[in-house]
Formats: C-alpha cells, structure tokens, sequence
C-alpha cells in the first residue's frame, strides 16, 4: 500500500505506469484510481489494509479484493491524470445536485492535459443541466454501482476534441423519474463506451454523431416500457463498431435496437430481446438493428443474436453491406427485410417469422442498384416465404443458393418458397437450394416471374417449380 500510495503527489496525483508490463497498463490505471481513493481517506484503515492487488503470471489482469478484471479496452496510456469528483464537492447521495462539482472537475481535466480521467467513486451523482467533456475519460468504479442520475432531461455530451483516445467505463446512466432525452451523447473521435449501464426511461440511450472510430463495447441497455426508444443510435460516423453489447425492451415500446446511418461500421456479437407476444397486441414495432443510406459495402451485420422484434434486421437505401451468421428468432414481419439495396445475406439463422418472409427484398422505384446474393441461410417456420423478391428491380442478377429451407406458408396463401415476383428483375439464378416440410398454402417450391434459372434444388414435396412464367 505505502509503495502505491508513494507514487501519487500530494493532490492531483499523476500514474505513471510505463515501468510495468505494457499490458496491464489498463487495469493498473483502474487501480490506482482506487487506491487514491484510500490516500484520500474515502476508506477506513481497515478496509484498506484488506485490499490485495496481485498480478497474474502473463500481465493479462489483475485482482482487487475479490473481482477479478479480464483484459480488454480501454488503452490507457502512461501519465494518466486522475481527478476525482468528490475533490471537487460531488456528495455521490443521489439527492444532492451535483452538476457544478462534476462539471469543475471535468474543467480541471481537461486543462491537465491529455490522457486525464474523472473518476466517480461509487455513489449516485444527481445532475440537473448538460455536462460538456472533451479530451477526458470518464469513469467509475469497476465491479461497484456507480450511477449518474439525470433530471430534466439533462445529457453527458463529449464534444470533438484533439484526438486524443478517450473513454467512457463502469457507469449506469439512469433517469431521475420520468422518459425521455438522451443518456450520453458522443462526438468526439476516438471514444470507447465500455462496461456501461444503461438504465429505462430514455428516448435515447447512446447517441453518436459525427465521430470517427468510436467502439462500443460489453454496455447493457434496459429500455423498459418507454415508447420509441433507441438504445444505440449512429449518424454520420466512419469506422463505427458496435460489439457484444445486451438490449432488452419489454411490453408497448417501439424498439430500434441499433440504428446506424455510418459508413465502415462493424455491428458484431451483440445481443438484442424484444417482446414478441405484446407485438401481437399492440401496435408496437421493435426493430433490431435498422440500417440506412450511409451504410455501405465496408460494413458488416454478424453473428448478432435478435429476438421476439417486428423486423430482425432492416436495411433500408444502403450499399452492399454484407449480413451473415446472425440468429433471428420470433420475428413478427421478417427476419431480414432490405428495399432498395443490394446487400449479401449469407449464412444467418432465421427461425419462426409470424406473418412474413424469412428474407425479404423489395425494392421502391426502378433503379439498378448491383447485385443481391442470398446464399446459404437456414430459414424455418414462416407465415409467408422463406425468401421473397417483390417490387421494383433493384438488382442486376438476384443470387440464391445452397438455403436450407423448412416449413413456409404456415399462415398465409403464398406463390412459392423461394419467390421472384420482382417487376423489371434482370435474372435470378436459385440454385441448390433445399426444402422440407409443409406444402399447405403453397404453390410452387420455385417461382420466377421473369428471365433467370433454376437449377439443382431439392425438395422432399411434390411442390413444382415454375421459371420465366412471364418471358
């Protein structure tokens, strides 16, 4: 204790970390952020004596007391600044208007320099106005309950700064009553929202705008009952990744998931539970993640797991982003649904679609938007088909091959499993695809109204195929 407590100054006390193994920078910085806490007489002796930091044989994480903290981001760099809001007058009771302590401290790190953190012991730190930082990290506690609670509405804003990495761990971010406004507000470039809680009663839960290489990472988001909520909600960012991130709506909420209107964004690994049984009783509309004209070919929708939404994935007047290895279970309208885009839909996992198709592509007006490649998805249990092109032509040739397809038209009266109804369509060639299953509401197993082929599909029905049935 002595030896950690000797490398703080008398105030505002400056890490430097750089003598101990370049992995364990993070986790180092969040200890000694708790152990200026104990050189602050925020602990007892007694509780401090009991503290025990010990580092593995790799470097790879560290123990403080009983939590054990894995290796991840953030990057912290050597000569960390710590202010702690409690030096500035944060009271942390929840009851107590801590805007003007948490804003001076924010004030006294940014002028410290680069790489500065505002620290929050764990407390619940009541704040009525917006906060403003740039070039600081914010954090609290790892493995403690440290909650900033907003009241009028009032948001965390990280505004464009000087580049500087920045990030923003270990808080839940709640309401103080009421729904509505936005929890926290990123603008600034190379920010990393991590290991955060994001409580219900907010319009939106994360806003990025404008913000180049941002990650979001490892955040709850609890969207409750309010009504059209967002949990994370991109516009007008590049280099975008939103991984491993859990959001859960509940009863009579219009839920976006993800919204992203970004180009090169990753959305990975994440982990999305909306309520379908209330979407049948109402006129509820979640959505899990929805897509829209920025999202380009340099983007990537995978292995996301989305249940009980209205639409598991929506791509609405994108480029060619790639969709794949996705698990969407108890869709009401569609599992994936695109107008007017040309993405590559690939090797997802689309289980029980109420009313719809398990893919979807439409287009809205004649416009020649490249190809579309659907290709080796597993689709079972839908109302409607399992893949569907209508509309308008958006492609120059329409791609299906090697699906596995199981029980389609379990609703409604529907033309075909696999069907290309789509006006002015250049070509579709569906070929090796596989059926099983219901025949009930079904006509034929293939249908193409226009030019195209059909070629190598298996089916254990007596359900036909019908190709160029308006050439």
């Amino acid at each position: 204790m002595a030896e950690i407590a000797a490398r703080c100054s008398a105030d505002e006390r400056r890490y430097n970390l750089s003598s101990f193994p370049k992995d364990c920078s993070a986790f180092l910085a969040s200890a000694f952020i708790f152990f200026k806490e104990v050189t602050m007489n925020t602990l007892t002796g007694a509780v401090a004596a009991s503290l025990l930091l010990s580092f593995s044989a790799a470097g790879s994480c560290f123990a403080l007391g009983s939590h054990q903290v894995l290796n991840q981001t953030p990057t912290v760099q050597p000569a960390a600044h710590v202010f702690s809001v409690l030096r500035y007058g944060a009271t942390g009771n929840g009851t107590t208007d801590d805007t003007v302590a948490i804003q001076n401290t924010i004030s006294a790190a940014q002028s410290s320099g680069l790489n500065s953190v505002v620290y929050f012991p764990p407390g619940s730190y009541l704040f009525s106005s917006n906060l403003t930082a740039s070039n600081v990290s914010m954090s609290g506690e790892t493995g403690a309950s440290t909650t900033l609670l907003s009241s009028n509405n009032a948001t965390v804003n990280f505004t464009q700064g000087q580049g500087a990495k920045v990030y923003i761990a270990n808080l839940t971010f709640q309401p103080q009553g009421g729904t509505g406004g936005t929890a926290l507000n990123v603008g600034e470039n190379n920010t990393q929202v991590l290991n955060n809680t994001f409580g219900s009663g907010f319009t939106t839960s994360l806003s990025i705008n404008s913000a180049q290489s941002v990650l979001v990472s490892n955040n709850t988001f609890n969207i409750g009952t309010t009504s059209h909520a967002t949990a994370i909600s991109g516009n007008s960012c590049g280099s975008l990744s939103i991984q491993q991130n859990t959001i859960s709506g509940a009863q009579s909420t219009t839920l976006t998931g993800i919204s992203i209107n970004s180009s090169s964004t990753t959305i990975t690994k994440n982990t999305i539970n909306g309520n379908i049984q209330d979407i049948a009783t109402s006129n509820s509309n979640p959505i899990g993640i929805y897509c829209s004209a920025k999202v380009d070919e340099s983007s990537s929708i995978t292995n996301n797991v989305i249940n009980g939404s209205s639409t598991g994935i929506y791509i609405n007047n994108t480029g060619a982003p790639s969709i794949s290895n996705n698990n969407i279970t108890n869709a009401w309208s569609n599992g994936v649904y695109t107008v007017d885009s040309n993405p590559n839909i690939q090797q997802n996992i689309i289980t029980s679609v109420l009313n719809g198709a398990g893919i979807q592509v439409t287009g809205s007006s004649p416009v020649e938007r490249g190809n579309v490649t659907v290709s080796r998805n597993t689709v079972s249990s839908t109302g409607g088909a399992s893949i569907s092109l209508s509309g308008y032509s958006v492609a120059n040739t329409f791609y299906v091959s090697q699906n596995a397809l199981t029980n389609a038209g379990l609703k409604f009266k529907t033309q075909a499993v696999i069907d290309c109804t789509e006006v002015g369509i250049y070509s579709a060639n569906v070929t090796q695809n596989i059926y099983r299953g219901n025949t009930t509401n079904l006509t034929y197993f293939v249908y193409v109204q226009q030019q195209g082929q059909a070629a190598g599909n298996k089916t254990n029905t007596m359900l036909p195929s019908q190709v160029n049935a308006h050439k």
